[in-house]
């Protein structure tokens, strides 16, 4: 991230993103001063409610891994759920199953 930083040297505005699932995560990446904002997308897909979570204090409820007994509560797409159940790093980890594989892609 540093590297890709220093280059944009403050042209551009600069995302962190990746596996940022907990309120740490999140606050460690924004604070390496690197980034000027933090993508969450991976954590919104587990916690559709994670505002409101860190709003009232209950960042212990954040889920970091896919539950196949909460399937239902992510509204995730049967190709979402084709994806984690693939196991690719693009998704959560499931709990029950990992990360698989990791792709090529990105």
């Amino acid at each position: 991230m540093q590297v890709v930083h220093d280059r944009i040297n403050g042209r551009l505005p600069f995302f962190g993103s990746g596996n940022l699932y907990t309120v740490d995560d999140m606050l460690k990446a924004y604070q390496t001063g690197w980034v000027e904002s933090v993508s969450i997308g991976k954590s919104i897909m587990l916690n559709p409610n994670l505002v409101k979570l860190i709003k009232t204090g209950r960042e212990e409820e954040i889920q970091t891994t896919f539950d196949w007994e909460k399937a239902d509560s992510y509204r995730y797409t049967p190709a979402m759920l084709q994806g984690t159940m693939a196991g690719t790093d693009f998704y959560p980890p499931s709990k029950q199953r990992g990360v698989r594989y990791k792709t090529e892609h990105f």
